[in-house]
């Protein structure tokens, strides 16, 4: 920090020398001097922008800085030709034209798609049209008349304390640490920038023109942001959110709609009719974006119900939406036409000792992608049970019918090149077949189908087996 401070220094030193030094100059001295400092913190914001990991809101603060130099630099050729007070119309609508993208960044939210992003900048441009029918209400190209310079003030000093509420506001609720350190450049800026302007619209004498020490002071916020945007530290600690950092954080983008509906209203006894054009604009575009941002985050929800529901590893449903599955088929009917098989792959330890983990892995998908395939051609539903175990709902009553499928699965397995690949060999599965009984829990199916895996298994495993109410059980040996 202290290289920073003193070419901070070092700069507000050196506009000094050439006020005292150029007294004949010292009105385009200076006000060079204030162009190039705020060119400073444009570059200075921009370079923030391009590092790996920052937000693109630097690149938003490097426009409007840039855009307050430029109106700087458009007081240059008045004050070349005159040393008298200089303050032309065009300087006025930039220095109001620069809101606009502090406002923008003010109302960002990263999580927001770029559909949204984009309403937001037309919304800003919208402001920014609205900002300069204002100014251009009280300014003209030659300068301001003096009855309209409180006027001017005023759309100033609210600008000002705007920007520095919500910046401060964003900081304390900042979500991260790119984030949080943004805000927290700007508001220090916004504190400053606030200070300085408010001295010099109500403080210095209304005849004094640029070329003075007072101009010094017009340097310090436009500094501090390039020394800051210039760091190089450790980023802020990701913090746990509070419940108003969440109310922060989803009200931000109601900072364009009301900065229009504000500026609509001190247009609306002059120019009604561009007034109304800026209420529609916020009601319109916030609108619209409120619908964009809703339809996301109900994408958002539907993956992540998805992702709540599939087996990470094999990509077919989890024992979560088995379970769901089950209750719901149960609860359809009485007794419910339903059937489970829960297949058991063979020695997979074996597999697992002499493929390694991933190549257990890989057997694992590779049976998974059989059985879905086997289960989606017959309307039946398969899922991962757990560990090397699978299950199957098949929509029938008919034990005949189950047993079809499981043996047509067993087959399929054992036949299957993919998973003879993973396994660095054939690979067989044992299936428990058990068929919904009238007066039973979906418990009693599983705990019937597992008791059927169970023999199949002691039996010499690679067949299958189904589980039946008396004694005897039916069995289709491999």
């Amino acid at each position: 920090m202290a290289k920073p401070a003193v070419l901070v220094a070092l700069y507000l030193v050196g506009h000094a020398l050439l006020i005292t030094l150029l007294r004949d100059h010292a009105q385009v001295v200076s006000i060079a001097c204030v162009t190039v400092a705020a060119a400073w913190a444009a570059l200075a914001c921009a370079r923030r922008a391009r590092r790996a990991g920052e937000t693109w809101g630097w690149w938003v603060l490097a426009l409007a800085m840039a855009l307050w130099s430029a109106g700087m630099a458009a007081n240059l050729p008045f004050a070349a030709a005159s040393q008298g007070a200089v303050n032309p119309g065009v300087s006025m609508l930039l220095f109001v034209l620069y809101m606009a993208p502090l406002l923008f960044v003010l109302a960002w939210r990263p999580e927001d798609p770029a559909p949204v992003r984009r309403i937001d900048g037309g919304l800003a441009l919208v402001l920014a049209g609205l900002f300069c029918a204002i100014v251009a209400a009280h300014a003209a190209v030659a300068g301001t008349p003096l009855e309209n310079v409180p006027a001017l003030r005023s759309v100033y000093d609210v600008g000002n304390a705007f920007i520095l509420g919500l910046a401060f506001i964003r900081w304390l609720a900042g979500a991260g640490s790119p984030q949080r350190v943004l805000f927290g450049a700007l508001a220090v800026y916004a504190a400053i920038y606030f200070l300085v302007a408010f001295y010099i619209n109500h403080v210095e004498p209304d005849d004094t023109g640029y070329g003075v020490f007072t101009d010094i002071l017009i340097d310090v916020p436009f500094l501090v942001l390039a020394s800051i945007a210039g760091l190089h530290g450790k980023p802020v600690a990701e913090i746990t959110l509070r419940r108003i950092d969440k109310v922060v954080q989803i009200a931000s983008p109601l900072v364009l709609p009301v900065a229009l509906l504000l500026a609509s209203a001190h247009l609306m006894p002059s120019q009604p009719w561009l007034a109304g054009l800026g209420i529609a604009a916020a009601v319109l575009g916030y609108g619209v974006r409120t619908v964009l941002a809703q339809l996301r985050a109900q994408e958002q929800l539907e993956q992540l119900a998805a992702v709540a529901t599939i087996d990470a590893l094999t990509g077919i449903a989890n024992r979560r939406r088995f379970d769901e599955r089950l209750l719901r088929e149960w609860r359809s009917a009485s007794p419910p036409a339903i059937a489970l098989l829960l297949v058991d792959v063979d020695h997979f330890k074996a597999i697992n000792d002499r493929m390694g983990h991933p190549g257990g892995d890989a057997c694992l998908r590779a049976v998974a992608q059989v059985l879905d395939t086997q289960a989606s051609r017959t309307g039946a539903f398969a899922a991962r049970y757990g560990g090397e175990e699978f299950v199957v709902l098949v929509p029938t009553r008919e034990e005949g019918v189950a047993l079809a499928l499981a043996e047509t699965m067993r087959e399929a397995v054992s036949g299957s090149d993919a998973c003879r690949s993973a396994a660095g060999g054939t690979v067989t599965v044992s299936i428990g077949v058990a068929v919904a009984k009238a007066g039973g829990t979906p418990q009693d199916l599983v705990d019937a189908a597992d008791a059927a895996l169970y023999r199949a298994k002691g039996a010499g495993r690679d067949r299958v087996v189904l589980h039946a109410c008396e004694a005897s059980s039916t069995a289709v040996a491999g």
